[in-house]
């Protein structure tokens, strides 16, 4: 991994657990990065030393995912995308009752915002976690300040980057 994309992790990773909603929180759900997402196994690292409940995506069915409980982040699988996954046999927990879900994207909005890669997985879960707190992350370079948007996109409460927080569009001090 190149040196920025190091640095850039390892803000983000420090940012998230510093946040209110992480520090609050019992049952986190982070993602496992594929392709060009950003690398959050440092945060999820920690939150399991911390004690926390860690939730990854696992999917499911078409169109379907689910949270799976992350106990190691040694000795994953791949899905059927090539993308790590918890192994079988998983424990699950309802999007309903996580506190803190991070979700990646492959940009947004700093009005929460999301452009995914388009299958709509997120946007069904996220509908069904009314309670949790959603946090979109992405390196900088991918906040853009429009995106086209569906009706049934999911807005995010926050867009975390290495750079910042933004919540509904303003930027904020998140330390």
């Amino acid at each position: 991994m190149e040196p920025e994309l190091l640095t850039a992790a390892a803000a983000v990773a420090a940012r998230l657990l510093a946040c209110d909603a992480y520090l609050a929180g019992k049952r986190i759900m982070g993602y496992l990065a594929f392709d060009s997402e950003m690398t959050i196994d440092a945060f999820l690292a920690a939150a399991l030393a911390a004690g926390k409940e860690v939730y990854v995506p696992a999917i499911e069915s078409k169109g379907q995912m689910r949270a799976a409980r992350l106990s190691s982040l040694k000795e994953l699988g791949k899905d059927r995308y090539g993308i790590r996954c918890v192994p079988s046999p998983r424990d699950f927990c309802p999007p309903a009752a996580l506190d803190l879900i991070v979700v990646p994207g492959l940009a947004f909005t700093p009005q929460g915002g999301r452009l995914g890669r388009g299958a709509g997985y997120y946007d069904r879960f996220l509908a069904q976690a009314e309670g949790a707190y959603k946090l979109g992350l992405c390196h900088s370079a991918f906040l853009e300040e429009s995106l086209p948007l569906a009706e049934h996109d999911v807005t995010m409460d926050g867009v975390l980057t290495e750079k910042g927080l933004y919540v509904k569009g303003r930027a904020c001090d998140d330390s």
